[in-house]
């Protein structure tokens, strides 16, 4: 079968969107944010930046908040 490939394996999205183009973030939720690997589909905006006077996160700083969350998911999970 085809999707015997996917067996075991699972993506999380976050989509970053603009409040302006809100439609885009709802087209991706009714289309791939449903396919089978789509274990979580997150979409975030302007509106929850934390800092957004903050002019540009470098790579280094991304993936740290990458892996702060990926942690934080792996935690959650883990609690009963």
């Amino acid at each position: 079968h085809r999707h015997d490939i996917y067996q075991g394996k699972t993506v999380d999205v976050l989509s970053i969107a603009s409040n302006t183009r809100l439609e885009y973030v709802q087209t991706q939720k009714e289309t791939w944010a449903h396919h089978p690997l789509v274990r979580n589909f997150f979409h975030v905006t302007e509106d929850d930046d934390a800092e957004p006077d903050c002019p540009n996160l470098s790579i280094k700083e991304a993936l740290g908040v990458s892996k702060f969350c990926r942690q934080r998911y792996l935690i959650k999970q883990s609690d009963p």
